[in-house]
């Protein structure tokens, strides 16, 4: 009995131990539990209401940011506009010439500084006034589009401007296209024609503007007498402004690396009968043929023309471009331009020298360079397209010291200084229909 009591209280404490464990898991669930339990109705609608509040105020500083960002790129674009067409309204003759200086930026290279000035020598009266698109800003500094648009005329442009204190001016638009990946325009078995992206999608765009390299280079190779038959032409379309079609300096004599402006950065002559798009082909092909003829060593002679025969030269080049690059009728839009500037007037063309360069020329040399281009271009006429070739072949066989052009005129019509005039005069002054 002893041990079954014994047995019996053990047995209690066990269960009571039991029960004490199990009541204690119980209080800690019965704990746990309300903290699951969802806030009131109030407290949920005071949470989300700072939310929303938050987010209105949020989005309501987002647009006030946006609508000053709009602002002011508004006033910014609206500036550069003012800049440009206080530009546009100079170029034309409001602004006196000795002034283009406060339109420039004077931080721009000496060179691009005189090209600049240069832009201002002549007023375009008749120039529409373009539609401005800013295209990059980047810093102080802004690349804008300009269109021009008329009946006769559909050409754009770019221009960058820099902000110098509180005005825009005119900088070189290089800074914003140099930077370029350069791809492969083109290439034959002696030629490659190297351009920024933007260039060859604006050429492949607008064909109008370019023109058969290679063709033109095996026409030269068959009617001229080629200073480098073997010679490879590397041609590189640059974005520089107001630089003129060149030959950059090499030291390889079979390598002819030719540098000519972007189409973008073109600067037409608006007294001319030409499209800019036409301009500009016609300067590539003219390009191409210098770089191709310009007799190194005068065929082998080793006597460059000089003077007269160089200035002679140099239109028979300018001569073959335009029967390569121009129609008929652009070609004939150029012939009837020269003979309204003679007026009717025979030019005496052989009383004086021609003029090795058409800038700033005296009138009377003026007027003896488009008699002589009009003697050319009727004996082109009457002769074909080999012409150009041909004469400067017999040019180039000259002793320069001793080269005479009005013999070399009489030698090519067998006749004297009269009869050359009698034969010529109605074809130099009569306008074509």
């Amino acid at each position: 009995m002893v041990w079954g009591s014994t047995r019996l209280r053990a047995l209690a404490v066990e269960k009571a131990s039991s029960y004490s464990l199990h009541m204690l898991e119980w209080k800690i669930v019965d704990e746990v539990e309300p903290a699951q339990s969802e806030p009131p109705p109030a407290a949920r609608w005071r949470r989300w209401g700072w939310l929303w509040v938050a987010t209105l105020l949020l989005v309501a500083v987002g647009h006030l940011l946006w609508f000053w960002l709009q602002v002011q790129e508004g006033r910014l674009q609206a500036d550069i506009a003012d800049a440009v067409l206080r530009e546009e309204r100079a170029l034309r003759g409001d602004v006196v010439t000795e002034r283009w200086y406060t339109l420039s930026d004077p931080d721009a290279p000496a060179d691009w500084q005189e090209g600049y000035h240069v832009s201002f020598a002549h007023a375009y009266d008749e120039l529409p006034m373009p539609q401005i698109m800013v295209l990059a800003l980047a810093d102080d500094r802004a690349l804008v589009q300009l269109t021009y648009e008329s009946e006769v005329l559909d050409w754009q442009t770019l221009r960058a401007y820099r902000l110098v204190g509180q005005e825009w001016r005119r900088t070189p638009v290089d800074g914003f296209l140099q930077k370029n990946q350069r791809a492969m325009m083109g290439q034959g078995e002696r030629f490659q024609v190297v351009a920024s992206e933007e260039n060859i999608q604006f050429l492949e765009k607008h064909p109008e503007w370019w023109l058969d390299v290679g063709a033109l280079q095996e026409h030269l190779q068959t009617t001229w007498p080629v200073s480098c038959a073997e010679c490879s032409l590397y041609l590189t379309i640059h974005p520089q402004e107001f630089t003129p079609f060149t030959l950059a300096p090499t030291t390889a004599p079979d390598r002819l690396p030719l540098l000519i402006p972007s189409p973008w950065l073109f600067q037409p002559d608006w007294d001319s009968p030409l499209p800019p798009a036409n301009q500009y082909r016609l300067a590539v092909a003219a390009a191409v043929v210098a770089a191709h003829t310009y007799p190194r060593n005068a065929s082998g002679q080793g006597r460059l023309p000089v003077g007269d025969g160089l200035a002679l030269l140099r239109m028979l080049q300018q001569a073959e471009a335009r029967q390569w690059a121009l129609d008929e009728s652009e070609h004939r839009a150029v012939r009837n331009e020269w003979r309204l500037e003679l007026n009717g007037q025979w030019p005496t063309p052989f009383e004086g020298p021609l003029p090795t360069t058409l800038e700033d020329p005296q009138p009377e040399e003026r007027e003896r360079w488009l008699a002589v281009n009009l003697l050319l271009e009727k004996q082109m006429a009457l002769a074909g397209p080999e012409t150009p070739g041909t004469l400067a072949a017999i040019l180039l066989s000259y002793d320069p010291s001793l080269f005479r052009w009005e013999r070399f005129f009489q030698a090519l019509i067998g006749g004297s200084m009269s009869d050359l005039e009698s034969l010529s005069r109605d074809y130099v002054l009569t306008m074509e229909p």
